[in-house]
């Protein structure tokens, strides 16, 4: 919630003020013991408004302005002064909008009930030693339901929803459909990556997963998106390495091994301060629950408020437990798989969730069937991206020539991006050009060519030569 109990209060009685109809949404998760608790509407203006509201539903009334005023009583002209403040200050709710303000507060009510009576529970022990009655309230009260969890959208609300939506996007204003990802057909095709919605990242073993992932979450901090990397395999100095040298274009062997030019310490520079400007967290424990991250997601959502919808990355979903040991490898994806989903709607992240396929994906371009140890991850989609690099396919001493009008016989530095499954757009590809540099894919470009190994490799090294030819080495420190 971004708002206080007050408010949250003000807002939910503006709502059924404003459209009585609401007022069975508000009823249906707030019963009758919570609108006339003491721990609710503690404003004496708020607490006349509620109990008159919740007599005109009792009786059958709608909860219009003049029903409350009626039900008020000897109160009614503190109410009629509560209705215009909240008429005036809050504007109307949609039905969704009511039904989560319903929600949040009933949650509450319950919980500050069931504190008291806690309270009460160890008062009562320590006078008698006999709190059985208080622990049987506590029971009742921790069983009973706070209505349904399901959030329900009427189709008026939905339809005026979307005209909003898309007036505000025709305008430049608005929310963005998905977060760039820096590759242009797959941003032009299914609008980058879809946010309340998770996206696959497929890939046999060192084809370059984390390497792609990386050079996403650069482009979304550029776009001011804050980014959640979760690294279950990688130590997190390891990816802000590999994140540096591509947004500065360094070498990646020169800075592990601290041979940085004079220039390419000054880009290294200014690469760290974009990094720490940015909202970018990263998280390196090995094989956390899926719960442990969805506590620290929401934890980071709430600390960064930010404007823009987040990314949350996961390297890889195979390294994730369940702490059900009875479910096999499959089952657990399934409700990892289902977590994450979750999470990204309540939050409306898009969640990037890199995958391994299994071997039957080797030699030959990837299907989204080949993922590994769960049909899950494919179902549950939204979108299915694949990766394949040919080279790593073959031999590691292969030097063959290469052939570009033979996908398995392409070049060292080759490699695509395909959109397998996307439940909002067409599919398409991206051919990429492996910087091995800079530890990067960047869109294949006309001018580019296919390379052999050698010829790659060669390439890398004349680039780190001319680093230290063209520029002086820094001075050691004495």
């Amino acid at each position: 919630m971004d708002y206080n109990r007050t408010e949250l209060e003000a807002k939910l009685l503006a709502a059924i003020i404003h459209r009585p109809q609401l007022m069975a949404t508000a009823a249906h998760h707030i019963a009758a013991e919570l609108w006339n608790s003491a721990r609710a509407f503690q404003e004496n203006r708020l607490k006349i408004i509620a109990q008159a509201a919740w007599g005109c539903w009792t009786y059958g009334h709608d909860t219009t302005p003049v029903n409350i005023r009626r039900a008020s009583g000897v109160a009614a002209q503190v109410a009629d002064e509560a209705i215009q403040w909240l008429l005036s200050t809050y504007p109307p709710e949609s039905e969704s909008t009511l039904d989560r303000l319903a929600r949040d507060l009933s949650q509450l009510i319950r919980r500050d009930n069931l504190i008291d009576t806690l309270h009460q529970g160890l008062e009562y022990l320590t006078a008698t030693g006999e709190p059985a009655e208080q622990i049987a309230e506590v029971q009742r009260m921790v069983a009973s339901a706070p209505g349904s969890q399901l959030n329900i959208v009427a189709a008026p609300d939905a339809t005026k929803t979307l005209l909003q939506e898309y007036g505000d996007r025709k305008a430049g204003r608005g929310q963005a459909l998905g977060i760039p990802t820096g590759y242009p057909m797959i941003d032009r095709t299914i609008g980058g990556l879809p946010v309340a919605a998770m996206t696959i990242l497929g890939a046999r073993p060192s084809q370059g997963k984390t390497a792609i992932a990386s050079c996403i979450a650069l482009t979304a901090l550029k776009a001011s998106h804050p980014v959640i990397f979760f690294s279950h395999e990688m130590k997190a100095n390891d990816i802000l390495q590999r994140m540096a040298c591509q947004h500065a274009g360094l070498s990646f062997i020169h800075l592990r091994a601290g041979r940085l030019s004079r220039e390419g310490e000054e880009k290294l520079s200014k690469s760290c301060d974009f990094l720490q400007k940015s909202n970018l967290f990263i998280i390196d424990s090995g094989g956390p629950t899926p719960q442990d991250c969805r506590n620290a997601t929401l934890y980071l959502i709430n600390k960064t408020r930010s404007k823009t919808p987040p990314l949350i990355i996961v390297d890889y979903i195979q390294l994730e437990h369940t702490k059900n040991l009875r479910q096999n490898k499959a089952e657990e994806l399934a409700d990892i798989s289902a977590t994450w989903i979750e999470t990204a709607k309540s939050t409306g992240a898009a969640v990037l969730a890199l995958a391994q396929l299994n071997r039957q994906a080797d030699g030959s371009q990837p299907i989204m069937s080949q993922l590994r140890e769960s049909g899950a991850l494919e179902q549950d989609a939204n979108v299915v991206m694949l990766l394949w690099r040919p080279s790593k396919d073959r031999k590691q001493n292969d030097n063959s020539i290469p052939d570009p009008t033979n996908r398995s016989k392409s070049g060292y530095n080759w490699a695509v991006l395909s959109v397998a499954k996307s439940r909002n757009s067409d599919l398409t590809e991206q051919e990429l050009y492996w910087d091995g540099y800079c530890m990067r894919y960047r869109p294949w470009s006309p001018s580019d060519y296919h390379m052999s190994k050698d010829e790659a490799r060669k390439a890398e090294y004349n680039k780190m030569l001319y680093d230290i030819i063209t520029n002086a080495q820094p001075q050691a420190t004495p």
